[in-house]
């Protein structure tokens, strides 16, 4: 016994110089815990029960390898490695509830552990398993959909060895690669590895694994294991470099627990076979890799694809084969080296060591150059999917070439029909995959080539080009675009129902067919669907032959051709969600017979489609593909298409259209009720250009006015019965001169800021000087809005709180507010998040969306309701002005003189203005022409009321130009005579600077009958 005594000496000694790493039923869990010992204890039958609960772990620690039970509950565990797998393997039960797992990449050969135990014959019950992150918050670790982004199988049928199996297939979320291997009594081994369900092939597990998995009496073994991730590929059955499944193979037939066993390791070797390695492993000296000395498994994303680096040792260096590799010169590898910290840190992972790979760019300009054969099209078809799997790193150029490739794909598709489902499955998954190429890449690419207009029609010529050997039905889907080609020359008799209906707890949408069906019936989440009549397949006759069906789930190719159209036709950005115009509110269904063009249709198809935003979403409009729209770009037209309006809600449009193609739904957003007019959009422009100019010399006149005649302070009886000024008489007539002078500079700045902008426009000049033009026109706006404020403001002191008050300083005041307030909120708005906030919309330079809402909308809300309280206030005053001085003078009430004072205040306030809020649904048109007529003419109006109908000012310009002799100064005087009521006299002062002349050219209402 000495010998083994040493060796177990020897051992100890060798994990003391590495760290020896503390059990947590004895010393604790050391760093990554709170230092406290785990509970420990042993239940009747002896099993061992381990308490870690409450600890503040971050990362397992190691734990007795007999533990039977491990309660991990309330922790702060996210990641949970292989290196912990051995020891999870003995376990009959882990509790993680309550931790913060983030279920992403660096989750997934969990996730692979967690859906292999059902295989596994005394499996291990996992309860708490529960994603923490914000993306699947609440989702059990299983059931949620994330894992890497290559999820490629390598599929083979009855291969015997891993070298075998070269057939690639994705498998998208809700599937998981099936690797079946056949262990023979002979020795020799067969695998099968196919993309299947992940609920099927689970079942396929536990029913084989149970019964003839781990065969220990010579028999042939089955096992079946289900993975994710590109790891599945790299070993016969194990999802990690470094660790294998229980039942990696037969086991032999043991008498008695050894001492020792061996555990194989594997790492993928640069050939891509397994070579593998053996280390001891006992049941009393634990031994496992500390966190510290591993760098974890970690992916990169960059212009040579997705990379995925395996957990590895300090001072190790990992070789992965590159994401892309050129057709015929072999394949290319990524190295990559995990470091130890010199100062006892942690260890990391060096910068990885790519130039080797090939970039996503450089494949493809390969591609677009290769000479395509029947040998290597397939080649060119794989590589292409294969380059496109991260569309984050492709560039515009990288789009059109990878457009180019696919247009050369199609035309090997009669050349070569044999190979034509794998070219048309691999073409749908490259077009899929290029969705998620970035939005503004798109555009830019289908202005320079209009590549994504191409993209359209190569997905179409597809499906109608692919041929249908030995089978009468073809199917393709995605989670972007549905594709179903039906063989039709046997079945004219019958109707055809395409649609797709989301199914599952992912939402996942399956595309459906039925024959002599109107309706999928109830209980379905449908996402839209078509009803092809069989009159329209008779109609066919002999030229029936296909029918291809598209569902686009994802509609970025459409946004983007009508992005770069309304790009290219305003000179300047655009946006894809356009405020004012409308959008596509729902899913794009598509239907074709052949390559027949069918239009007038005897009996209309009809399409039924689910509203996809029902808020502040209104006026659906159902409308095609017009592929020859834009000059052959393509566009959204109505033509030939109806809304069914009794069977349409708020959650489903149903159109009918008497022709074949793409049908979408568009839905006015924001603003509602229909586009104007054509013609009346004409009419109000020139409204507005004609309006703006007069208004800008009515402005003019009106400022000259006002500085050069200034009105006389008015004058009002003392107690002696002398006349004089009043203590502020001339400040009131001086600040309302003043104010009134502001406000028409504001809006004579506002009307030629816009007629400048609509210039900038219309010569297609910079982005910087449309940005420009665009604050331009928002300042001056808003200082017009303040300026009325302030003209509201100043009317309610003089006419309401008529008593004369000092106030310091007045009119600087007045200046900061209706000045300086716009130019704050312009300022706020030009910094954050500039220069998106200004540039060209809806044929104008202006705001977008948002900051029209917050940096211009509110603040004009919020003065229109001011001015239109004040508004109320001082008409009520003024009415019971009159209604008192008639009273004295005995006269009758003018209505006309008190509508022209209401007229007065209204376009000093800017009250014109709620005619744009006003236009809604039918209204909209008529109250479009009143806010055109009444705001662009408010300079006009101004000048026509504050100054022409003034006789004192009239008078002025008369004598100026000749027209009139003798001194003005009387009227003056006769309108001072009449401050003969000393309690009346402060409301006389105050209306006498608001006043509009009376019908019979007297100026004061209250002394006509007392001169």
């Amino acid at each position: 016994m000495l010998v083994p005594g040493v060796v177990l000496l020897l051992l100890w000694f060798v994990c003391g110089l590495h760290g020896a790493i503390p059990d947590v039923c004895q010393d604790g869990t050391g760093d990554g815990g709170n230092g406290q010992p785990c509970d420990c204890w042993r239940t009747p039958d002896g099993n061992l029960t381990v308490d870690c609960s409450y600890r503040g772990w971050v990362s397992i620690h190691p734990f007795p390898i007999d533990t039977s039970v491990l309660n991990l509950t309330h922790n702060n565990i996210t990641r949970i490695e292989y290196v912990d797998f051995d020891r999870l393997d003995h376990l009959q039960e882990l509790i993680l509830t309550g931790n913060e797992l983030q279920c992403d990449d660096q989750l997934v050969d969990f996730k692979s552990w967690l859906l292999n135990l059902k295989s596994v014959t005394s499996s291990v019950i996992v309860t708490g398993a529960i994603c923490d992150n914000s993306i699947y918050s609440g989702q059990e670790v299983t059931e949620a959909m994330f894992g890497l982004p290559d999820r490629n199988c390598y599929g083979c049928n009855d291969a015997t060895s891993n070298d075998g199996c070269t057939s690639i297939s994705q498998c998208y979320p809700r599937t998981t690669c099936q690797n079946k291997v056949i262990f023979q009594a002979n020795g020799e081994v067969n695998i099968n590895k196919t993309c299947e369900l992940t609920k099927d092939c689970l079942s396929s597990a536990a029913a084989t694994n149970g019964e003839s998995c781990r065969q220990v009496d010579g028999s042939t073994s089955v096992c079946v294991y289900c993975c994710q991730g590109t790891l599945c590929n790299k070993e016969l059955n194990t999802i990690n470099a470094n660790y294998t499944f229980p039942f990696r193979a037969p086991l032999p037939v043991a008498t008695e627990p050894p001492s020792t066993e061996t555990a194989p390791m594997t790492s993928p070797s640069p050939l891509g076979t397994t070579e593998q390695s053996t280390i001891p492993i006992t049941n009393d000296i634990p031994i496992t890799n500390s966190p510290d000395s591993t760098c974890f498994s970690e992916v990169t994303l960059g212009d040579t694809g997705v990379i995925t680096w395996p957990a590895t040792g300090v001072n190790q260096t990992v070789t992965v084969p590159c994401p892309y590799n050129t057709i015929g010169v072999g394949m290319s590898f990524a190295c990559r080296t995990c470091f130890w910290n010199d100062s006892n840190g942690p260890s990391f992972w060096e910068d990885p060591d790519t130039d080797n790979c090939s970039s996503a760019s450089n494949v493809l300009k390969e591609l677009i150059n290769i000479q395509i054969t029947e040998e290597n099209v397939l080649d060119v078809s794989s590589t292409l999917e294969s380059v496109t799997s991260y569309p984050a790193s492709l560039k515009a150029d990288d789009v059109t070439n990878a457009v180019g490739v696919l247009s050369s794909l199609l035309r090997t598709l009669k050349l070569y029909p044999v190979k034509g489902r794998e070219i048309f499955k691999d073409s749908m998954a490259t077009a899929f995959q290029m969705t998620s190429v970035r939005f503004e890449e798109l555009v830019n690419s289908q202005i320079i080539n209009r590549t994504t207009s191409r993209l359209l029609y190569l997905i179409n010529e597809f499906t109608i080009q692919v041929p249908l050997i030995n089978s009468t039905q073809l199917t393709s889907e995605s989670r972007a675009v549905d594709v179903i080609i039906v063989d039709a020359r046997d079945q004219s008799e019958e109707s055809i129902l395409f649609g797709g209906s989301q199914s599952g707890e992912d939402d996942d949408v399956k595309p459906f067919i039925l024959r002599n069906e109107t309706s999928p019936g109830n209980g379905t989440d449908l996402l839209g669907y078509i009803h092809v009549p069989s009159r329209l397949l008779q109609d066919a006759g002999v030229y029936l032959s296909t029918c291809q069906f598209l569902l686009y789930q994802q509609t970025t190719y459409f946004n983007a051709i009508t992005t770069s159209v309304e790009s290219q036709t305003d000179g300047f950005k655009s946006t894809s969600d356009n405020v004012t115009g409308t959008v596509l509110n729902s899913a794009v269904i598509s239907a074709s017979v052949g390559n027949l063009t069918l239009t007038d249709l005897a009996k209309p198809v009809r399409i039924h489609l689910q509203v996809l935003r029902t808020q502040s979403a209104d006026n659906p409009q159902c409308v095609f593909w017009d592929v020859n729209a834009n000059d052959f770009q393509g566009g959204w037209s109505t033509e030939g298409c109806s809304l069914i309006s009794e069977l349409t809600n708020s959650e489903t449009v149903v159109c009918e259209c008497d022709h074949l193609t793409n049908f979408a739904m568009l839905m006015d957003i924001y603003n509602k009720g229909e586009p104007l007019d054509p013609v009346h959009a004409q009419i109000l422009s020139v409204l507005s250009y004609i309006g703006c100019s007069i208004s800008i010399v009515a402005l003019a006149l009106t400022i000259l006015t006002l500085g050069c005649f200034r009105e006389e302070p008015k004058y009002r009886a003392d107690g002696s019965g002398s006349f004089n000024t009043g203590k502020n008489g001339k400040a009131r007539a001086d600040r309302h001169t003043n104010i009134l002078v502001h406000l028409s500079v504001a809006l004579a700045l506002s009307n030629i800021a816009f007629l400048v902008n609509t210039l900038t426009v219309e010569l297609g000049l910079e982005e910087s000087v449309c940005i420009g033009m665009a604050a331009a026109t928002h300042y001056s706006l808003l200082a017009s809005m303040a300026w009325m404020a302030l003209e509201a403001f100043n009317m309610y002191l003089a006419l309401v709180l008529v008593f004369d008050k000092y106030y310091s300083r007045f009119m600087m005041k007045m200046c900061l507010f209706g000045w300086g307030t716009p130019f704050v909120i312009v300022a706020v708005t030009f910094g954050i998040n500039f220069p998106e906030n200004y540039g060209l919309y809806n044929g104008l330079c202006w705001l977008s969306r948002i900051p029209f809402y917050a940096s211009f909308l509110a603040p004009v809300s919020v003065v229109l309701l001011f001015n239109l309280v004040i508004f109320l206030v001082v008409t009520l005053q003024l009415c019971k002005m009159r209604r008192r001085n008639i009273s004295q003078s005995r006269r009758n009430f003018d209505l006309r003189a008190q509508f022209k004072a209401c007229a007065s205040i209204t376009v000093l306030f800017g009250l014109t203005w709620f005619f744009a809020l006003f236009g809604i649904g039918e209204a909209n048109l008529a109250f479009s022409y009143l806010f055109v007529i009444f705001n662009t003419t408010q300079g006009f109006n101004i000048f026509v009321f504050q100054c022409l109908l003034k006789p004192s000012i009239r008078q002025r310009w008369m004598r100026l130009l000749g027209m009139q002799h003798g001194d003005i100064s009387s009227s003056t005087k006769s309108s001072a005579s009449c401050g003969k009521d000393s309690k009346n006299e402060g409301i006389v002062n105050a209306a006498e600077l608001f006043k509009i002349s009376e019908p019979n050219g007297i100026d004061n209402p209250i002394c006509n009958d007392q001169s």
